[in-house]
């Protein structure tokens, strides 16, 4: 009887100590991707769909002797153009016929055309430098950026053939016309009074 009670108390010992290294064993199993995931570097992704001679625009700032190393796949068959600026572009560089400016390659400081690109480039001055991305054929499609520094969204401040002179003109006309009623209106109830 004795025998029965050690050998019953022995296992539950045991089962209470498999308990335990079960635990054990799932919360390090459950924190371990964590961990290599915290150990992996850091990389910027970003996916998009853009439809053919579009541009899609990121900057970043780079200090002297830092680089940037950015890769762009296609999601489909997409042939896309990865342009990096040292200066702001101030146009698409795609022209109306949707064919691309070759101006684009003298501006630019380092590109690459296809389906897959690759660029990688070091800063010699520190300042804000810009990517731009273009579907030049076979679009509309997806694309997906790894970078291994934070990229932003930028957007041009003035778009190519935008009538940015009708929307000035309108915009002073409908005010005039609100002021000249205003005036109106405060007239005829100094009248009335």
């Amino acid at each position: 009887m004795l025998v029965n009670i050690y050998l019953l108390k022995t296992h539950c010992l045991f089962l209470m100590n498999l308990k335990k290294l079960t635990l054990f064993a799932l919360f390090v199993s459950l924190m371990l991707p964590i961990l290599v995931v915290g150990a992996q570097e850091d990389l910027f992704t970003y996916q998009d769909r853009i439809n053919t001679s579009n541009s899609v625009f990121f900057m970043n700032s780079m200090e002297e002797g830092d680089y940037i190393q950015v890769s762009l796949s296609a999601g489909g068959e997409g042939i896309f153009g990865v342009f990096l600026f040292h200066e702001r572009p101030m146009e698409t560089y795609v022209n109306f016929d949707r064919s691309i400016d070759p101006q684009i390659y003298d501006k630019a400081i380092a590109y690459e055309i296809g389906s897959v690109n690759f660029i990688e480039y070091t800063a010699n001055a520190s300042k804000i430098y810009y990517l731009q991305i273009i579907l030049i054929e076979k679009g509309p499609d997806f694309y997906f950026i790894q970078c291994n520094r934070e990229l932003s969204r930028y957007y041009l401040p003035l778009i190519p053939g935008y009538p940015l002179e009708i929307l000035v003109f309108s915009s002073i006309f409908a005010i005039g016309m609100a002021y000249i009623m205003v005036k109106r209106r405060a007239k005829t109830l100094l009248v009335k009074l």
